[in-house]
């Protein structure tokens, strides 16, 4: 969580800003379905160090290792197929950080960084050096607490179309 996210009072008390559910989904797993892989840790203030709920995973310490993948929780990239696609895209040629409308969202660490180096969270994703070329993903920015009822219009309607099941053929007539 970045200093913006560590403001997001009363929420940012009790749970890191990736336990947010942003429309239909937690922010978490709206970016281990956009990465295709579980996240491995959160960063966040030292009151959310013993953080647990389900399938939340612990807050990360030590040092993380070159090639991971270093989130904004603040971004909730969106469910839909075309976003997959753009994120799939950007990974198969190597992307080292992703944008949403022109924001950095996500970056694949270049080099071992200290968790530590973190924490504070006052060190901005543009900061990091990455590993690999820019992808682009749509989704919307949550800059204030209440921009996830600002955004849950427009997040739910897409949410429903990305999360319905697709049949395989079209239906007898």
């Amino acid at each position: 969580d970045d200093l913006a996210a560590r403001a997001f009072e009363p929420f940012a008390l009790t749970r890191p800003a990736g336990e947010l559910r942003a429309g239909g989904e937690l922010i978490r797993r709206r970016w281990e379905q956009l990465l295709g892989e579980p996240a491995k840790g959160f960063i966040s203030g030292a009151h959310l160090a013993s953080f647990a709920e389900f399938d939340a995973p612990p807050a990360a310490t030590g040092t993380l290792a070159a090639g991971t993948v270093i989130v904004n929780a603040r971004c909730a990239p969106a469910l839909s197929p075309s976003t997959a696609r753009e994120a799939a895209a950007a990974m198969s040629h190597g992307a080292g950080r992703w944008t949403c409308d022109g924001r950095v969202a996500a970056v694949r660490l270049k080099t071992a960084t200290k968790v530590s180096a973190l924490v504070d969270g006052s060190a901005e994703l543009e900061s990091f050096e990455h590993k690999g070329v820019e992808g682009s993903i749509g989704g919307w920015w949550i800059d204030q607490v209440w921009d996830l009822i600002r955004h849950i219009n427009p997040m739910l309607a897409a949410d429903a179309l990305a999360m319905s099941p697709r049949e395989a053929s079209a239906p007898e007539s």
